[in-house]
């Protein structure tokens, strides 16, 4: 992700969400402690 700047925050915000939120939110043994 470093050096991947977009002109616009969304699509930034967008890689964001694809790179790092999704991934650590499919992880089956991150959330093993949710309700």
């Amino acid at each position: 992700m470093y050096g991947d700047l977009s002109t616009s925050p969304v699509d930034q915000l967008s890689a964001m969400v694809d790179e790092l939120l999704i991934p650590i939110l499919q992880n089956p043994s991150n959330n093993e402690a949710w309700p």
